[in-house]
């Protein structure tokens, strides 16, 4: 999986010039790899772990232009109450008691919590959202 991320993430940077184009061009890419079932990185106990080009020696970066962030739901630490985990945990919700826990931890929490629910009661936009799920995870499982 790392090659995998390395390779996308370079080639979105290669994508960004044309012939002639000067190297200014290059815009910053951002990796985010989310392990919902297994986790990624043996080494960490955090489940954000963010990397960049650095010196090893002095920690001084290289560049900023590549980052990679890989984040693990099995990490994810329940008193955790971050933006990140209250997203991840959204994200991750498979009750309407841990949406209710979500939308309690502000406003733009409810207002997910809220339009989430708008568009699951739909069914046309529910069976679309459960086909691109299977699809999703079916893709994963190739990995």
């Amino acid at each position: 999986m790392d090659k995998r991320v390395l390779f996308y993430a370079s080639k979105m940077i290669s994508e960004q010039m044309n012939s002639g184009d000067g190297y200014e061009k290059i815009k910053k890419v951002i990796s985010i790899i989310i392990c919902t079932d297994h986790n990624m990185i043996k080494d960490s106990k955090e489940y954000h772990n963010r990397y960049f080009l650095i010196d090893e020696k002095t920690g001084s970066k290289f560049t900023d232009v590549l980052e990679i962030d890989v984040i693990e739901f099995l990490k994810l630490p329940k008193a955790d109450n971050s933006d990140l985990a209250t997203w991840l945990k959204f994200l991750n919700a498979n009750s309407e008691e841990e949406l209710e826990m979500v939308a309690k931890n502000g406003t733009a929490f409810n207002e997910a919590v809220c339009r989430y629910k708008e568009l699951t009661n739909d069914e046309a936009t529910r069976i679309i959202l459960e086909e691109r799920e299977k699809a999703w995870k079916d893709e994963s499982q190739t990995i």
